[in-house]
């Protein structure tokens, strides 16, 4: 594509030596910033919207001014579950637990937590944002294991705050989610806010056989026991 790009008579020189210098990807990458700047989004919005693909929504939907607060969240959300630096803490926060005997804390965990705190809270009628923010919580409230697992909440709300605030998301989405995951360990946990309650609920329902990892020491932990004596659970809401 990039050969065929330089053979076209409408490319002007100057564009082509920048293709040949710099490559394609960069040089597109770069027009569409510029593109978006000048209809109203910020550069480093602008830079992460391309990184997550949807360019041509975005354009449409015109100036960042035009983007709804939900809009935003939901494209937070969407770039922190691809971003591979959570993605390597949440790894090594598992390794770490695995290492001590713990019950699987990767992906599988993070990702059902956050569905269930999103979940609780819609159902509730609580706001699209506010139940972004639990996916987001949800996801993240584990990176703090990386460090250790004792006071994991609160290292792991000090984490998300650098990686929230390294991407421009809003300083009181930033708040709501940080208070979250501070405060959603059993050891110091307490409800906060409905994101917080949500997040409590929906990481203690995330009860099955498949969390265990180490059956030989089942009789030695309350977590295993429970977890091992579970074939099927659900969260159900009643927002009567």
């Amino acid at each position: 594509y990039q050969r065929h790009i330089l053979n076209e008579d409408d490319v002007t020189d100057e564009i082509k030596q920048q293709i040949r210098e710099k490559g394609l990807s960069e040089v597109l990458g770069t027009y569409m910033v510029e593109n978006m700047t000048k209809i109203g989004y910020s550069r480093p919005f602008a830079t992460y919207i391309i990184k997550l693909g949807v360019y041509d929504t975005a354009m449409a939907l015109g100036s960042q001014e035009n983007l709804s607060m939900d809009m935003k969240v939901m494209f937070i959300l969407e770039e922190i579950k691809r971003n591979e630096t959570i993605r390597t803490y949440i790894k090594k926060a598992d390794e770490s637990l695995l290492s001590l005997g713990f019950t699987e804390h990767s992906f599988a965990h993070v990702t059902k937590v956050g569905v269930t705190a999103k979940n609780i809270l819609l159902k509730l009628g609580y706001s699209e944002r506010e139940a972004e923010l639990a996916a987001i919580a949800g996801f993240m409230h584990d990176i703090g294991n990386v460090i250790n697992r004792k006071d994991h909440a609160q290292s792991g709300a000090v984490m998300a705050f650098r990686i929230l605030d390294n991407m421009n998301c809003d300083p009181e989405d930033t708040a709501t989610i940080i208070t979250a995951i501070g405060n959603h360990d059993e050891s110091t946990a307490f409800p906060v806010n409905p994101v917080a309650a949500a997040l409590i609920i929906a990481d203690k329902c995330d009860v099955r056989s498949t969390r265990v990892r180490d059956k030989a020491t089942i009789a030695l932990d309350i977590h295993d026991r429970v977890n091992y004596g579970v074939t099927k659970s659900e969260v159900s809401v009643d927002a009567e």
